[in-house]
Formats: structure tokens, sequence, C-alpha cells
């Protein structure tokens, strides 16, 4: 990256509108650049934004990463850890006034503003992003839980298999919405009954590549790994879901309320993607939270990956807690299993002089 666009992105970070000026000054082609209006839109730093566009930027502009975002993607884009303010309402509001297209999908979803503001929600980005929309197709509807809009849509026949881009049906939006905390999970419910009676799939799926994998994302993933709605997800594996594609998502989390609904529908614990299993990943995450529930159902603690590796593998390596690797052992994990380097999870142990691992594995 040219140290112009660095010294420019550095002044956005500090939302000091003097310094961005000066470094507009020393570098005025930095302006163009896709960097620092995106990191402008990401901090919300309107007086920033309003300084960069003025000065040549793209309020359309799409990053050089493969997330591939826009400046009202990366805005909108929800992160639970990083909470929106008032800065991000404002700089949304510097970037429309600039021209920037709502209906142009973006980031690592690649959706329209108005539905990334769907998923936290984010009421603000919502009403603003609503007067601005010039079309709200069965997709948005159905994130906007908006049950006249989606019934209207669904006048046109075929309308409920619609697919975007990704080959996401209007459920797989009712899925990730997260206006159900606001306006209530019988709205939604209502909305997937809605879509359900005009001929939407229960089991139809983005597939997303992972490695030589393809993932299958099903409403029900997407609604517990997103958004962990239970009722929804209760709802659609009473009309016949596949459990078996959100294993992964509710071990992770290590939710036991999930945990526990999704095993009333029977699922494989020790379900495969990529070679491994729930547990395996558990371990090698470090997110071991529900190994005591995967054991109690029963999994097979010495499955082994291509490469061999069996959960105690992994636990060693990535230095998972003790008791959590002697909850293993006592499940039956075999001590001396080697993997296709011929080494035992103690080896692993030992290469990273993890004393409290070494103890419990000899």
């Amino acid at each position: 990256m040219p140290s112009g666009v660095q010294t420019l992105c550095r002044a956005v970070a500090k939302g000091d509108a003097d310094r961005v000026r000066d470094a507009l000054r020393q570098h005025p082609e930095a302006a163009a650049h896709w960097k620092p209006i995106m990191d402008a839109a990401f901090g919300g730093r309107a007086e920033a934004a309003r300084i960069l566009l003025a000065a040549g930027a793209n309020a359309n502009v799409v990053s050089g990463t493969p997330a591939r975002h826009t400046p009202l993607a990366r805005l909108t884009q929800h992160h639970s850890t990083i909470p929106k303010h008032a800065g991000h309402v404002e700089t949304l509001r510097v970037l429309l006034d600039a021209g920037a297209d709502v209906q142009q999908p973006g980031g690592p979803e690649h959706l329209v503003a108005l539905a990334y503001a769907t998923i936290g929600p984010q009421q603000a980005f919502l009403d603003m992003l609503r007067e601005r929309q010039p079309r709200i197709d069965v997709h948005l509807a159905a994130a906007l839980l908006d049950e006249r809009r989606l019934e209207r849509q669904l006048r046109t026949p075929g309308r409920s298999a619609a697919r975007d881009a990704r080959g996401r049906t209007a459920l797989h939006y009712v899925a990730f919405s997260g206006l159900w905390k606001t306006l209530g999970v019988d709205r939604c419910l209502r909305c997937a009954e809605r879509l359900f009676a005009a001929g939407a799939e229960i089991d139809d799926a983005e597939e997303i590549p992972e490695g030589d994998d393809v993932f299958r994302a099903t409403p029900l993933w997407r609604t517990l790994a997103w958004q962990n709605n239970l009722a929804l997800a209760e709802w659609l594996l009473e009309r016949g879901a596949d459990p078996n594609v959100a294993v992964f998502a509710v071990t992770f989390a290590g939710d036991e309320q999930a945990c526990a609904m999704l095993g009333r529908y029977k699922p494989n614990w020790d379900v495969r993607f990529r070679g491994g299993t729930p547990l395996m990943d558990l371990m090698h995450f470090k997110r071991p939270a529900a190994t005591a529930f995967l054991i109690a159902q029963g999994v097979d603690v010495n499955a082994a990956d291509q490469k061999g590796r069996t959960a105690l593998h992994f636990a060693a390596m990535r230095g998972v807690r003790a008791d959590h690797v002697q909850r293993l052992l006592d499940a039956g994990a075999r001590r001396g299993a080697k993997d296709a380097d011929g080494r035992t999870p103690l080896d692993h142990a030992t290469a990273k002089s993890n004393a409290k691992l070494i103890a419990v594995l000899r």
C-alpha cells in the first residue's frame, strides 16, 4: 500500500479532521484509494468521510480484499463485538448524500446495506435506508419481516423460490434477520409460514466453498449460527429440516439450550466436514464448552481425520485446558494414538512445552 495512503488511513483512524486535511495536502492522490473511505465508514468517522468525498473519494468504491466491501456494506455489516454509535449513523447519512448506491451488494455476504442492517438489527440504519431504497424485493421483504410486502411479492408464482446471486431464497433472509428480537418471534414465524405455504423449500441451500469441500448453508444453519433463534429453528425442524447442517454451529457456540433443542431431532453428532468432527473442531478452535455434551451423546472420542489426528491431538496442539483434556481421557480417548507423522498427543504437548498437559497425558 502506498505510504501516502497509509498516512491518510492513520489520520482517519484518529478521527482528527485537521490531520486528515494535512494528509490530503501532502498526498492528494490518496483520496482515490479504496482504503481511507472504507476505514472512515467502518469507524463511523463522519467528518473524515466528508473530507475524503470532497477530495474525490468514491462512495461506491469496492475494496481490494476478498470480501469486496463497499463503504455502505463496511458500515452496516453487523459485528457483535464492535457496537455501532452515533458516528456511524451520521457517516451513513454522509455516504447516502454523496450518492452511495443502496442497491449495490457488497461485503463477505454480498448483501445490500438494508439487508445487513436487519441482522443486528440497527434501527437507525433501517429507518434511513428504507427511505432511500427504491425497491423492496421478496428477499428484503423477508429480511424486514414485512408481512404486507411479503404477501404482495408472493402473489407472483414462484417468487418464494427466487434466489439471490448467492443462491439464497427469501427463507434464508427470514433466518438471518435479527428483527425478530424487536418485532417479535411470532411475526418471524408468520413470515416463514407464508413462504412455506407458497412453496419455499426448507432445505434450499447456499453452497459455500470451503477448501475442497462445499458447505450447504440452509435456513436452519443461518438462524442458529447467526441469530440463535430457537423458535424458528424448531419450526424448520418440525417441517423436516436436516438437523445435521447445524451440529457444528450449536456445538461451536456451546449453547446448552440450542444443543438440547437440536438433539430432540436426532442429528449425527459425529457428522464430518472437511474430514473433521464437531469434537475435533471444539479442540482445534479452543471452544470446549460443549465437550461434555458431545461425550454424553456417545460421540467417538477416537475418531481421526485424514492426517490421523484425534480430538486429543488437537487439544494437545492447541493447548486446551487440562480439565477438558482429562474429560476426553475419562471418556476413553487413547493417549497413545499416533497421527500420520507418528506423533502422539503427548508429543504435541511436549513440543509446546505445556507442562499441565504433559502431566495429564503422561
